[in-house]
């Protein structure tokens, strides 16, 4: 447990468990981190719970679970790429008022699990999205389902990547 901490710019490779683990923690902003090869029953990449707090620009490779969101009260999830995992995203039925935004979840077993039923998820890119973009705009015409109870959808999934900085490229 931690309050208003910042994790920044770290390279996690090859562990079981957990890559970085923010339990029961207020007000964490956590970025720029490459978390990859993270297995086992609990194989996560990023996981979090508590209040407030903010995820954006890592990378989540070649895990179990890219980003995993439990007992988590308004979490930020933005701009973070999930690639080659079995799960890209889950969030569990206690993850309240999640915003799952701009990320790219890419050539994952399964690219979400959404059981939380209040999750605002929109704007992200889905590497199994198979709908098209008639007007060329770069947000698809359609829905894209996100898999769970929730039975939640991003109603503007990206059909390109969002653009990353240079160091995520």
């Amino acid at each position: 447990e931690s309050n208003h901490t910042t994790i920044t710019d770290n390279h996690i490779t090859m562990g079981q468990g957990y890559g970085i683990a923010v339990w029961t923690s207020s007000h964490c902003f956590v970025s720029r981190n490459h978390i990859a090869n993270i297995s086992g029953w609990e194989g996560w990449a990023i996981a979090f719970s508590g209040y407030d707090n903010e995820f954006t620009y890592n990378l989540c490779d070649n895990s179990t679970v890219g980003i995993y969101a439990d007992d988590a009260l308004i979490p930020s999830v933005t701009h973070n790429s999930a690639h080659g995992n079995e799960e890209a995203i889950w969030l569990t039925p206690a993850c309240t008022n999640a915003t799952i935004s701009w990320n790219i979840f890419e050539d994952n077993i399964h690219n979400g699990l959404d059981e939380s039923m209040t999750a605002f998820i929109d704007y992200n890119y889905w590497s199994n999205y198979t709908g098209i973009d008639s007007n060329g705009d770069g947000i698809g015409d359609t829905w894209h389902p996100i898999d769970g109870p929730a039975n939640n959808n991003d109603t503007h999934p990206l059909v390109y990547h969002p653009t990353l900085p240079t160091w995520l490229q």
